[in-house]
């Protein structure tokens, strides 16, 4: 009897351990799962991470910065001198500076910016930065967008106006410059 009791108790001690590792294992899980789902969550509807690749906004973002950028809503407002980020076909995208809003005449003349016959400073470019002649109508609902560095940066001068819907994040929070970690 007493051998009996014994036994019980270690069948009893053994399977309670089994349930507590069992607990373990499930609440271990439980716990990847929902960082996954956060994570997930976040990237897509929250943030979106972001690689400058090239030197079209030099000296403010560099070539292998990393970061992320706000998701943008349908009713978010766009305003001149924002850092989007823009979808191109292929789901390719680029990094770039709002120069001209929709409906919007702008002007460049020996380099300086003019939007609707009035001129505008962009204090972010270098003095030496030539970004040529030229004029462009915003037509409604899109947006003139260069890089910072205009003279290697392939924007609005080269794809166009940009659609609203084109703009799918706004503003940069850079983590890392990755190239100084390759």
């Amino acid at each position: 009897m007493a051998a009996k009791k014994t036994r019980r108790r270690a069948v009893h001690t053994e399977l309670k351990n089994v349930s507590t590792n069992i607990r373990k294992h499930i609440n271990d899980l439980l716990g990847y799962v929902l960082t996954i789902g956060i994570t997930l969550f976040i990237v897509y509807y929250i943030a979106q991470p972001v690689i400058v690749e090239g030197r079209s906004m030099d000296p403010n973002l560099k070539n292998g910065n990393f970061g992320f950028t706000g998701k943008m809503f349908e009713d978010e407002d766009i305003q001149r001198f924002d850092i989007v980020v823009i979808r191109l076909e292929g789901n390719k995208h680029i990094v770039k500076r709002v120069i001209g809003l929709p409906g919007e005449n702008v002007v460049y003349k020996d380099n300086v910016l003019y939007v609707d016959g009035e001129k505008i400073e962009e204090e972010f470019i270098g003095e030496d930065i030539n970004t040529g002649d030229f004029y462009v109508h915003v037509p409604d609902g899109q947006y003139f967008c260069l890089g910072d560095n205009r003279e290697h940066s392939a924007d609005s001068r080269h794809y166009g106006t940009f659609e609203a819907g084109q703009i799918i994040g706004k503003d940069i929070f850079l983590i890392i410059p990755l190239r100084g970690l390759v």
